[in-house]
């Protein structure tokens, strides 16, 4: 599960993932609803992650809309370069 979300688009690797999450299903289940539990315990920080998320999100595109160059946005923002251009791609 730890790898899953680097190669998630990878068929091969997403077909294991299908296999094992079929072959483990209760235990599956049983993850998802101490993940829901937890969600809920920790409503108030993700939305406060997720508004933040959004507006780092529009600061940059701002400025890439401005001309300004990656590295410089990641740099000014506090991201990593990789994460501006995945999220320019």
């Amino acid at each position: 599960m730890k790898h899953y979300e680097k190669h998630r688009k990878t068929k091969d690797y997403e077909a294991v993932m299908d296999l094992i999450t079929r072959a483990n299903w209760e235990q599956m289940k049983e993850e998802k609803k101490m993940c829901e539990a937890l969600k809920e315990l920790f409503a108030e920080e993700l939305k406060e992650a997720d508004k933040k998320g959004m507006e780092r999100a529009k600061r940059i595109f701002q400025l890439a809309a401005k001309g300004v160059a990656e590295e410089k946005i990641a740099e000014e923002c506090g991201v990593p370069v990789e994460q501006v251009h995945e999220l320019l791609g």
